[in-house]
């Protein structure tokens, strides 16, 4: 069955060229476009592992601060929450700056590996944008398909979708961390079923998710005017984004669901976030 009726989609796959990863994923999500009439990408390039500067990785570091001030405002929560974040920057996560350990090594490592994934999402929504789908669904390579994902999946074309791509529309699939973790509850308008309706949106982490043609347009145009959330990982810096839609008073429909539609083998135990496999340059 090909669901045509929302206009064509696009199936994108951000890997890094392992080999297991995508032996086991690339044909469920070959099946998974052809059963949509999908198109199906893939995106893995990225410059060899390097270290960010110290310099970069301290102005990164710093920005995660603000932002998650920002993020706790956004989400609602007590000054006291706030108070909570600048001290957890100063007791925990400032001091490996102070020494030339290997955790600030570590640190300037994974720093690189974020911008290079942040990079390929970029890309992901730009090659969108250049072809004629309405929707795309962008998955990274630790994606773990359950017996029902596929029925799940056209249940929201079905039910769901705007009729086009062309209103802010944004749906989390496979989510990751709890949303106790999250601290999200304030931000929830209803729960039908297995769909937690937001009143303003949040991302949990990039693993799996539904955007529109318009959202994809105004992250990109959004990037275009502030070319420094190209330095954020992508979770935040979609959550970045959002809350910079709510703060120019723009309406962005927000699904999340509970059981998730996917699984997020990283947080399930199916896989090791690769930033840890690989070893230090």
């Amino acid at each position: 069955m090909r669901l045509t009726a929302h206009g064509p989609c696009t199936v994108t796959l951000i890997h890094n060229n392992q080999p297991s990863r995508n032996g086991y994923v690339i044909p469920l999500l070959e099946a998974l476009s052809h059963e949509l009439g999908a198109n199906f990408t893939k995106i893995g390039w990225q410059p060899p592992l390097q270290v960010h500067s110290y310099g970069l990785s301290l102005y990164r570091e710093i920005s995660y601060l603000f932002l998650e001030l920002r993020w706790a405002r956004y989400r609602r929560l007590s000054r006291i929450a706030e108070l909570r974040v600048v001290w957890s920057f100063f007791l925990h996560r400032f001091p490996k700056f102070l020494s030339i350990g290997t955790s600030l090594r570590e640190w300037r490592r994974r720093s690189f590996i974020e911008t290079a994934v942040t990079s390929k999402h970029i890309l992901a929504w730009q090659t969108f944008l250049e072809s004629d789908s309405q929707f795309l669904i962008c998955c990274e390579d630790d994606l773990v398909f359950r017996a029902d994902s596929s029925a799940r999946l056209r249940e929201l074309f079905e039910s769901d979708l705007p009729s086009r791509g062309d209103t802010l529309f944004y749906a989390d699939l496979a989510g990751g961390l709890e949303t106790r973790q999250l601290l999200i509850h304030r931000l929830i308008e209803a729960k039908t079923g297995d769909r937690i309706i937001y009143k303003q949106p949040t991302t949990n982490t990039a693993c799996c998710y539904l955007l529109s043609r318009a959202l994809a347009e105004n992250f990109m145009n959004q990037i275009s005017l502030k070319p420094s959330l190209r330095l954020v990982g992508i979770d935040w810096m979609m959550n970045a984004m959002f809350m910079r839609q709510r703060a120019e008073r723009l309406t962005c429909r927000c699904i999340h669901f509970s059981p998730t539609l996917f699984g997020h083998g990283t947080f399930t135990g199916e896989y090791v976030s690769w930033q840890r496999q690989t070893a230090t340059p």
